[in-house]
Protein backbone atom coordinates (compact mmCIF):
# COMPACT_ATOMS: atom_id res chain seq x y z
CA UNK A 1 0.00 0.00 0.00
CA UNK A 2 3.12 2.57 0.82
CA UNK A 3 4.21 1.44 -2.37
CA UNK A 4 1.03 2.34 -4.34
CA UNK A 5 0.84 5.62 -2.52
CA UNK A 6 4.70 6.47 -3.53
CA UNK A 7 4.34 6.09 -6.79
CA UNK A 8 1.16 7.65 -7.48
CA UNK A 9 2.60 10.72 -5.16
CA UNK A 10 5.68 10.57 -6.83
CA UNK A 11 4.36 10.34 -10.75
CA UNK A 12 1.82 13.20 -9.48
CA UNK A 13 4.94 15.35 -8.48
CA UNK A 14 6.79 14.82 -11.57
CA UNK A 15 4.34 15.75 -14.09
CA UNK A 16 3.67 18.85 -12.36
CA UNK A 17 7.60 19.30 -12.28
CA UNK A 18 7.62 18.55 -15.60
CA UNK A 19 4.98 21.34 -16.47
CA UNK A 20 6.72 23.94 -14.68
CA UNK A 21 9.92 23.44 -16.24
CA UNK A 22 8.37 23.21 -19.72
CA UNK A 23 6.26 26.62 -19.18
CA UNK A 24 9.43 28.58 -17.41
CA UNK A 25 11.65 27.55 -20.04
CA UNK A 26 9.21 28.52 -22.68
CA UNK A 27 8.35 31.81 -20.63
CA UNK A 28 11.85 32.57 -20.56
CA UNK A 29 12.75 31.50 -24.53
CA UNK A 30 9.49 34.21 -25.59
CA UNK A 31 10.90 36.76 -23.18
CA UNK A 32 14.29 36.48 -24.34
CA UNK A 33 13.28 36.74 -27.88
CA UNK A 34 11.53 40.20 -27.64
CA UNK A 35 13.84 41.47 -25.71
CA UNK A 36 17.01 40.62 -28.86
CA UNK A 37 14.45 42.29 -30.94
CA UNK A 38 14.57 45.33 -29.33
CA UNK A 39 18.20 45.27 -28.94
CA UNK A 40 18.91 44.76 -32.41
CA UNK A 41 16.51 47.34 -33.92
CA UNK A 42 14.65 50.62 -33.04
CA UNK A 43 10.89 51.12 -34.26
CA UNK A 44 7.62 50.00 -35.25
CA UNK A 45 6.56 46.51 -35.89
CA UNK A 46 5.54 46.10 -39.36
CA UNK A 47 4.90 43.88 -42.55
CA UNK A 48 5.11 44.64 -45.62
CA UNK A 49 4.93 42.45 -49.06
CA UNK A 50 6.02 39.44 -46.78
CA UNK A 51 8.86 40.88 -44.89
CA UNK A 52 8.83 41.79 -41.33
CA UNK A 53 10.48 45.10 -40.39
CA UNK A 54 11.22 46.73 -36.87
CA UNK A 55 11.34 50.21 -37.86
CA UNK A 56 13.29 50.23 -40.92
CA UNK A 57 15.23 46.93 -39.98
CA UNK A 58 14.47 43.55 -41.81
CA UNK A 59 13.65 41.42 -39.37
CA UNK A 60 15.40 38.23 -41.35
CA UNK A 61 18.79 39.01 -39.78
CA UNK A 62 17.49 37.06 -36.30
CA UNK A 63 16.86 33.80 -38.16
CA UNK A 64 19.94 32.80 -36.91
CA UNK A 65 19.35 33.42 -33.44
CA UNK A 66 15.94 32.21 -33.34
CA UNK A 67 16.97 29.14 -35.53
CA UNK A 68 19.68 28.61 -32.08
CA UNK A 69 17.88 29.15 -29.69
CA UNK A 70 15.31 26.70 -31.24
CA UNK A 71 17.40 24.00 -32.06
CA UNK A 72 19.19 24.05 -28.64
CA UNK A 73 15.70 24.25 -26.32
CA UNK A 74 14.55 21.61 -29.06
CA UNK A 75 10.90 24.34 -29.77
CA UNK A 76 9.72 26.04 -32.22
CA UNK A 77 9.22 29.47 -32.36
CA UNK A 78 6.97 32.07 -34.49
CA UNK A 79 6.98 35.40 -34.57
CA UNK A 80 2.93 36.63 -34.96
CA UNK A 81 2.15 39.69 -36.53
CA UNK A 82 -1.79 40.81 -36.45
CA UNK A 83 -3.18 37.14 -37.32
CA UNK A 84 -0.65 36.24 -39.84
CA UNK A 85 2.74 34.31 -39.12
CA UNK A 86 5.40 36.39 -39.96
CA UNK A 87 8.82 34.33 -38.79
CA UNK A 88 8.96 30.81 -37.86
CA UNK A 89 11.35 27.99 -37.49
CA UNK A 90 9.09 25.45 -38.52
CA UNK A 91 9.60 24.31 -41.92
CA UNK A 92 7.70 23.07 -44.36
CA UNK A 93 8.85 19.36 -45.88
CA UNK A 94 10.66 21.47 -48.91
CA UNK A 95 12.50 22.97 -46.39
CA UNK A 96 11.09 26.34 -46.59
CA UNK A 97 10.04 28.61 -43.74
CA UNK A 98 6.06 28.44 -43.04
CA UNK A 99 5.23 32.37 -43.28
CA UNK A 100 2.75 34.49 -44.55
CA UNK A 101 0.16 31.93 -43.32
CA UNK A 102 -2.84 33.11 -41.17
CA UNK A 103 -3.39 31.72 -37.82
CA UNK A 104 -6.89 30.04 -37.80
CA UNK A 105 -9.93 31.76 -36.60
CA UNK A 106 -10.02 29.83 -32.99
CA UNK A 107 -6.66 30.18 -32.43
CA UNK A 108 -6.56 34.23 -33.46
CA UNK A 109 -9.97 35.06 -31.33
CA UNK A 110 -9.42 32.40 -28.14
CA UNK A 111 -5.60 33.06 -27.60
CA UNK A 112 -4.85 36.34 -29.09
CA UNK A 113 -7.50 38.30 -28.75
CA UNK A 114 -9.38 37.60 -25.87
CA UNK A 115 -5.52 37.05 -24.24
CA UNK A 116 -2.33 38.33 -25.60
CA UNK A 117 -3.71 41.23 -26.39
CA UNK A 118 -5.10 42.35 -23.49
CA UNK A 119 -1.73 42.24 -22.09
CA UNK A 120 -1.09 38.52 -20.89
CA UNK A 121 0.53 35.93 -21.73
CA UNK A 122 -0.78 32.67 -22.73
CA UNK A 123 0.52 29.06 -22.40
CA UNK A 124 -1.62 25.88 -22.55
CA UNK A 125 -0.03 22.41 -21.76
CA UNK A 126 -2.08 20.59 -24.10
CA UNK A 127 -2.14 22.85 -26.68
CA UNK A 128 -1.70 22.22 -30.76
CA UNK A 129 0.11 22.95 -33.87
CA UNK A 130 -0.01 21.43 -37.23
CA UNK A 131 -2.44 19.03 -36.07
CA UNK A 132 -0.28 17.55 -33.42
CA UNK A 133 -0.13 18.25 -30.02
CA UNK A 134 2.17 20.25 -28.22
CA UNK A 135 2.59 22.91 -24.71
CA UNK A 136 2.25 26.36 -26.36
CA UNK A 137 3.18 30.18 -24.64
CA UNK A 138 2.46 32.88 -26.30
CA UNK A 139 3.95 36.48 -25.05
CA UNK A 140 2.60 39.60 -26.29
CA UNK A 141 4.88 41.95 -29.30
CA UNK A 142 4.18 45.80 -28.13
CA UNK A 143 4.97 48.61 -30.38
CA UNK A 144 7.90 50.82 -28.99
CA UNK A 145 6.24 53.92 -29.45
CA UNK A 146 2.85 53.28 -28.54
CA UNK A 147 2.79 50.09 -26.00
CA UNK A 148 0.02 48.26 -28.28
CA UNK A 149 -0.20 45.26 -28.82
CA UNK A 150 0.13 43.88 -32.10
CA UNK A 151 1.07 40.64 -32.24
CA UNK A 152 2.57 37.75 -30.21
CA UNK A 153 6.01 35.63 -29.91
CA UNK A 154 5.17 32.25 -29.89
CA UNK A 155 7.02 29.06 -28.67
CA UNK A 156 5.70 25.61 -29.06
CA UNK A 157 7.28 21.97 -27.99
CA UNK A 158 6.05 18.79 -29.59
CA UNK A 159 4.19 16.65 -26.56
CA UNK A 160 5.45 13.78 -28.06
CA UNK A 161 9.16 14.34 -26.43
CA UNK A 162 8.08 15.43 -23.39
CA UNK A 163 5.17 12.16 -23.25
CA UNK A 164 8.51 10.26 -24.42
CA UNK A 165 10.18 11.88 -21.32
CA UNK A 166 7.64 11.22 -18.75
CA UNK A 167 7.27 7.60 -19.34
CA UNK A 168 10.96 7.35 -18.61
CA UNK A 169 10.40 9.41 -15.44
CA UNK A 170 6.97 7.15 -14.73
CA UNK A 171 8.86 3.48 -15.52
CA UNK A 172 11.66 4.52 -13.28
CA UNK A 173 9.29 5.34 -10.56
CA UNK A 174 7.59 2.10 -11.11
CA UNK A 175 10.85 -0.09 -11.05
CA UNK A 176 11.95 1.86 -8.02
CA UNK A 177 8.45 1.19 -6.08
CA UNK A 178 8.47 -2.41 -6.94
CA UNK A 179 11.94 -2.66 -5.73
CA UNK A 180 11.26 -1.05 -2.56
CA UNK A 181 7.68 -2.94 -2.08
CA UNK A 182 10.04 -6.02 -2.65
CA UNK A 183 12.79 -5.41 0.33
CA UNK A 184 10.15 -4.43 2.39
CA UNK A 185 8.29 -8.17 2.02
CA UNK A 186 11.63 -9.58 2.25
CA UNK A 187 12.79 -7.33 5.60
CA UNK A 188 8.68 -8.10 6.86
CA UNK A 189 9.42 -12.40 5.96
CA UNK A 190 12.32 -12.32 8.45
CA UNK A 191 11.37 -10.25 11.35
CA UNK A 192 8.19 -12.46 10.81
CA UNK A 193 10.04 -15.52 11.14
CA UNK A 194 12.41 -14.14 13.69
CA UNK A 195 8.86 -13.60 16.14
CA UNK A 196 7.41 -16.85 15.33
CA UNK A 197 10.94 -18.71 16.53
CA UNK A 198 10.91 -16.52 19.61
CA UNK A 199 7.11 -17.47 20.34
CA UNK A 200 8.27 -20.39 19.86
CA UNK A 201 11.01 -21.11 21.97
CA UNK A 202 9.09 -19.58 24.67
CA UNK A 203 5.76 -22.02 24.33
CA UNK A 204 8.77 -25.10 24.29
CA UNK A 205 9.93 -23.46 27.28
CA UNK A 206 6.53 -23.51 29.03
CA UNK A 207 5.93 -26.61 27.46
CA UNK A 208 9.12 -28.21 29.71
CA UNK A 209 8.18 -26.10 32.50
CA UNK A 210 4.83 -27.97 32.75
CA UNK A 211 6.45 -31.27 32.20
CA UNK A 212 8.92 -30.81 35.25
CA UNK A 213 11.55 -29.72 33.42
CA UNK A 214 13.15 -25.89 35.66
CA UNK A 215 16.35 -26.81 33.84
CA UNK A 216 14.76 -24.55 31.18
CA UNK A 217 17.48 -21.50 30.37
CA UNK A 218 15.45 -18.48 27.97
CA UNK A 219 18.33 -16.89 25.63
CA UNK A 220 19.09 -13.88 27.28
CA UNK A 221 18.58 -11.98 23.71
CA UNK A 222 14.99 -12.88 24.01
CA UNK A 223 15.01 -11.74 27.69
CA UNK A 224 16.06 -8.44 26.59
CA UNK A 225 13.93 -7.67 24.03
CA UNK A 226 11.17 -4.08 24.48
CA UNK A 227 8.23 -6.01 23.27
CA UNK A 228 5.45 -8.67 24.03
CA UNK A 229 7.92 -11.24 23.63
CA UNK A 230 10.52 -10.18 25.66
CA UNK A 231 8.12 -10.20 28.07
CA UNK A 232 6.99 -14.04 27.70
CA UNK A 233 10.72 -14.70 27.66
CA UNK A 234 10.95 -12.66 30.74
CA UNK A 235 8.16 -14.30 32.65
CA UNK A 236 8.90 -17.93 31.48
CA UNK A 237 12.54 -17.35 33.13
CA UNK A 238 11.18 -16.10 36.33
CA UNK A 239 8.57 -18.94 36.51
CA UNK A 240 11.67 -21.55 36.43
CA UNK A 241 13.33 -19.41 38.77
CA UNK A 242 10.39 -19.18 41.20
CA UNK A 243 9.85 -22.91 40.88
CA UNK A 244 13.36 -23.99 41.64
CA UNK A 245 13.19 -22.29 44.58
CA UNK A 246 10.24 -23.96 45.77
Amino acid sequence: VLSMYYIIDSVSSAKKLTHELVYGEMEGLTVSAVEAFTVVAHGDYSYSDGTFYKGTTDMEMMYEYLDDMGEKAGVDVMVIFGDTIVMTTHLDEAGNRMTGMKLDADTYENILVKHVQKGNYYYDSQGSYDGESYAVFYYPLMQESSGEIVGAVYCGVNRAGINKDMNGIVTALIVIGVLFAAAAMVLCFFEIKKIIRAVKKSVDGLTKVAEGDLTVKMDDADVKRKDEIGDIAKGVKQLTEELGII
